[in-house]
């Protein structure tokens, strides 16, 4: 098939490339091609997602920290109803992604790591997450594009670009878990639990919250001064003396987000204000309770993943630098380094376009952002 787009195009980030090319590779990691036909068919699919896209936005939106809002996706005379061609840096971009997942996969096999069924049921479920917690970290913000669940998303992809994905995942989980010196297995994770069982405790909290910081700091003082909990509880206008309840580890999400928060602290000791979302919370533990390994499975296999991400993090980029990696010159060249960075194709000079302004794209122009490699995160995160 023919390239749909002429070869003198426009400045930056509107020069297009041409979804459709004779089949080749997109991309070669230590000798693994990353097939032309598998690529295009990528970028079709996310043209067809708004949700899909909308995720993207809101990963670059965080991966860059609020800098970079997107990228355009679509090039010259494209759309999501025509997805004829697109943006260099958005397919740099992609193409980015599947570096990383297969630099994931390939680190997995060195490791003589095996991905079972089990595994990508997981791996399926943390990318899920992943997704929903990215779109939600932008939620309430300028930000914000879309309100698609991680479940939604994937239900926007074809099949066979989910499973990629979803093994990617896998593979990135497996890496994170050895790093830590365990396995995603019943009996490993059993063992783990048995290591550090304290961690796992069910825990029961009372509550005060506060319309400021500073607020917040002041009933804090008050407890730690010895007053008692209902009575500042009371005064800040608190109901049942502020009891909350207790927080299992059955009930992951938010036994993840309470322990982020009290961490070890004792029966009776009280945490330091927090923000949650404009309202200033200080917590009390009240107690603490036995969990049972399969009230806590989950996340005890949240723990071991990151015990290990750190290190594996640090394998990663070390498996970036040493590989030997190509790109296909339509979508720039390959930036050595420990970072995934394609460099976008150089572009004529404006001077050299008849009209420079005919092909601009339709969102102002922003640079790519770098692609840091993180393990199972392919994609999502």
């Amino acid at each position: 098939m023919k390239r749909v787009v002429v070869l003198l195009l426009v400045i930056g980030v509107a020069v297009a490339a041409a979804a459709f090319r004779v089949p080749s590779n997109a991309g070669t990691v230590n000798g693994v091609g990353i097939g032309q036909s598998s690529f295009n068919a990528d970028l079709v699919a996310i043209a067809n997602s708004t949700d899909f896209q909308c995720y993207l936005d809101a990963r670059i939106v965080v991966q860059s920290q609020g800098q970079v809002n997107g990228l355009p996706i679509f090039g010259v005379a494209s759309s999501q109803a025509n997805p004829q061609n697109f943006t260099t840096d958005f397919a740099g971009y992609w193409l980015g992604q599947r570096i990383n997942s297969e630099l994931l996969e390939q680190m997995a096999a060195a490791r003589h790591l095996t991905i079972t069924p089990a595994d990508l049921t997981f791996g399926r479920q943390d990318l899920s997450d992943t997704i929903g917690a990215t779109i939600q970290e932008v939620a309430g913000t300028q930000f914000q594009t879309c309100t698609a669940t991680g479940s939604q998303v994937l239900a926007s992809m074809p099949v066979s670009f989910v499973n990629g994905l979803v093994l990617a995942q896998a593979a990135g989980d497996a890496v994170e878990a050895s790093s830590a010196g365990y396995a995603l297995r019943a009996g490993t994770l059993a063992a783990y639990y048995a290591a550090h069982r304290a961690t796992f405790e069910t825990v029961c909290l009372s509550g005060i919250q506060a319309t400021s910081s500073a607020q917040a700091t002041t009933y804090r003082n008050q407890l730690v001064a010895g007053t008692p909990f209902a009575q500042v509880a009371a005064s800040a206008g608190a109901t049942n003396g502020g009891v909350i309840g207790c927080i299992s580890p059955s009930n992951a999400q938010s036994f993840e987000s309470v322990q982020s928060i009290v961490g070890a602290l004792k029966v009776g000791q009280i945490s330091q204000p927090f923000d949650d979302r404009g309202t200033y919370v200080v917590l009390q533990v009240t107690a603490r309770k036995p969990s049972t390994y399969a009230a806590a499975t989950e996340v005890v296999r949240a723990a071991v993943l990151a015990a290990g991400a750190t290190k594996a993090g640090l394998s990663l980029e070390h498996k970036v630098e040493t590989s030997e990696v190509a790109v296909d010159p339509l979508y720039g060249h390959w930036v050595h380094g420990s970072s995934i960075a394609i460099a976008p194709p150089p572009s004529p000079p404006t001077a050299s376009v008849l009209n420079p302004t005919a092909n601009v794209a339709p969102k102002p122009a922003t640079p790519a952002p770098v692609a840091t490699p993180v393990p199972g995160a392919a994609g999502a995160g």
